[in-house]
This record gives structure tokens, C-alpha cells and sequence, in this order.
């Protein structure tokens, strides 16, 4: 959930132009937007419409994972937030194309 010092990395080593940062949820929202993305980006001509195995990608992950979603108390899930707080708000400075609106306990970020 620390993406910050990973992602900062990636761009010393590698170069910011060489490194596309994608969000999971724009990928659900818009796959076929953030597939044509990261088509331009690998110089790739980008496709006109999703593959249809693609097309109606499954948004709920008690669907692909049943039984696997834990509620956290919300004593724990708060200090969660707090101890994630100050990462997300780096990384979304250091990637402003995320939006941590998409992130519910980070959309005041």
C-alpha cells in the first residue's frame, strides 16, 4: 500500500518518460481509455475497442474473490489511513494523473 518510495525509485532509475503509472480504478471505470493509454505510451497504435473478453470486466471483487473481503475494525482501519496518509499524499504529488478521489479514504487528499 507504500507506493511512494517505489514509484519515486522506478523514475531515478529508469526516467519519468519511461515509467507510466497506472490507477487500478480508471482501469475498471475505463478500460478501454486507460488500455488505448497505455497503447501510446508503448508506441503501440491504439485499439478502436476492447477485445470481448474485455468488454464487461467484473467490478466486485467478492465476485472473483467470494468470502475474501475482511472488514477492519474501524479502530484499525482509521490507524491504517493515518499511517497511509502522508504516502498517498507524495505519490499522488509525484503522479498528479492519479486521483485519490477514486481512493474513499483518501478523497480529501
Amino acid at each position: 500500500s507504500a507506493y511512494h518510495a517505489p514509484v519515486e525509485r522506478a523514475f531515478e532509475v529508469l526516467g519519468r518518460d519511461r515509467v507510466i503509472v497506472l490507477q487500478y480504478e480508471r482501469c475498471l471505470d475505463d478500460p478501454l481509455a486507460e488500455m488505448q493509454r497505455t497503447q501510446r505510451f508503448l508506441g503501440l497504435e491504439p485499439v478502436a475497442a476492447l477485445p470481448p473478453n474485455l468488454e464487461a470486466p467484473e467490478r466486485s471483487q467478492e465476485r472473483i474473490f467470494p468470502g475474501a473481503k475482511v472488514e477492519l475494525p474501524a479502530r484499525i482501519n482509521g490507524h491504517l489511513i493515518e499511517a497511509l496518509e502522508d504516502d498517498v499524499r507524495k505519490l499522488t504529488a509525484l503522479c498528479p494523473e492519479l486521483d485519490p478521489g477514486l481512493w474513499p479514504n483518501f478523497r480529501q487528499l
